[in-house]
């Protein structure tokens, strides 16, 4: 799955330029081309006018000067863009750089930088070995915590994707810890840090019951239900509450907005594990883990309140036809989630209706997807007779193998 990261500002470096009465500066040219761009979103110029800027301070001071600063912004708009392997050069070059102590390279911000750009096939042990020691010095440094955050997020989708889920969780756990450090608007990345620990932490429990390939329901597995996924389930519940209200906000587009998209992944992966717990008889333990269950139902339900001061409708959703449990699905998982957006109209008619998350991704969205236009979206029956419908619109549905 795709998940969605949080935009992060690239460290701004500054230098001093010199006399206004000297020749034309490439250097200073191409670097405020760049800050110009960086500050309007582009990030293709910026990454074009900041290696401009790195090749004109070489040729002008070699390493010395601004070139480590230099090539510090160019790292990072590099890694700001996913270009990991091309990042690995500059941001190597800044590291070498801020060595020497008369440098005006921040040597704590060059080894997070380069430990991000050798998260790459070749590099990822290195990655490992600079990274996690680099967060643990960052904690006292309010001005690195984004870096740090940046770092310890891109360590944990590396991790989840080699598989390495208890490292992966641990990383994730730094990210989170970081995202609640940060100061100012951190709405996205404390709900993404909580959505990546959860998907760790779940895919480490089942890792850890060797479920990975076969269905659980066929071994009698003898687990603490809470210690095993309670940190997952709460977790994804804290990023779906976090993104909640802007997800259920109406973007420029029918498109999904990133909060629609952050919050259903975050649903998804929780119906998933609560598939899981049903799908194997635990009931029970599934009962006690998720307390309130009106607090659950609410991360599909809760809508934002009209602008014009009407209230909003409450709505039922009508699924008809049900969606089957695809017989693909069914030879490799025991349990899905897949999350719904709607698009409604004042008049409760349905302009968009989309898969907005699905946990396995590849039959149970379609399974969903080929049944959703035909639910129906309907007032409740004690629904004040002028209120205005919600725009936005979330419907779950769980899979599991084994009828309840």
């Amino acid at each position: 799955m795709h998940w969605l990261r949080a935009a992060a500002a690239v460290a701004a470096t500054f230098f001093i330029c010199g006399q206004t009465s000297a020749p034309p500066n490439p250097v200073m040219t191409h670097y405020r081309a760049y800050r110009t761009a960086l500050e309007a979103g582009d990030l293709a110029t910026a990454e074009t006018e900041a290696d401009a800027a790195l090749q004109a301070s070489v040729a002008r001071s070699g390493q010395g000067d601004n070139t480590g600063a230099l090539a510090l912004n160019l790292a990072q708009v590099r890694l700001q863009r996913g270009r990991v392997a091309e990042a690995y050069a500059p941001a190597l070059q800044a590291f070498e750089i801020s060595q020497n102590a008369s440098s005006n390279v921040d040597p704590l911000l060059a080894r997070l930088t380069l430990g991000r750009a050798e998260l790459t096939d070749e590099r990822f042990r290195q990655a490992r070995e600079r990274i996690m020691p680099a967060l643990t010095e960052a904690t006292s440094r309010p001005d690195l915590h984004q870096d740090a955050y940046n770092a310890a997020a891109d360590l944990g989708r590396k991790m989840m994707r080699e598989n390495v889920y208890v490292s992966g969780a641990a990383a994730w756990a730094e990210a989170l810890r970081f995202a609640d450090l940060i100061q100012g608007e951190t709405t996205y990345i404390r709900a993404e840090a909580r959505l990546g620990y959860g998907i760790a932490q779940l895919s480490h429990a089942a890792r850890s019951l060797r479920i990975e390939n076969t269905r659980g329901m066929d071994t009698n597995m003898n687990v603490n239900v809470e210690r095993t996924f309670g940190p997952a389930r709460r977790a994804l519940i804290e990023a779906a509450n976090i993104m909640r209200p802007l997800a259920h906000q109406e973007g420029n587009t029918l498109d999904l907005t990133p909060a629609q998209s952050v919050f259903a992944a975050a649903v998804a992966w929780r119906m998933t594990l609560d598939s899981f717990l049903l799908s194997n008889n635990y009931r029970r333990e599934y009962n006690i883990l998720r307390g309130d269950a009106a607090r659950a139902a609410a991360d599909e339900s809760v809508s934002m309140p009209a602008s014009d001061g009407r209230p909003v409708c409450d709505v039922n959703i009508v699924v008809e036809p049900e969606p089957n449990f695809p017989p693909q699905g069914s030879a490799f998982f025991s349990a899905g989630g897949v999350v719904v957006r709607f698009m409604v109209d004042e008049d409760g008619r349905t302009r968009d209706t989309r898969v907005a998350a699905a946990v396995p991704e590849r039959w149970f969205a379609d399974a969903v997807a080929s049944v959703a236009p035909q639910w129906r979206i309907e007032r409740t029956a004690d629904a004040p007779a002028n209120c205005r419908m919600p725009p936005v619109v979330f419907q779950s549905t769980l899979f599991h193998f084994r009828s309840l």
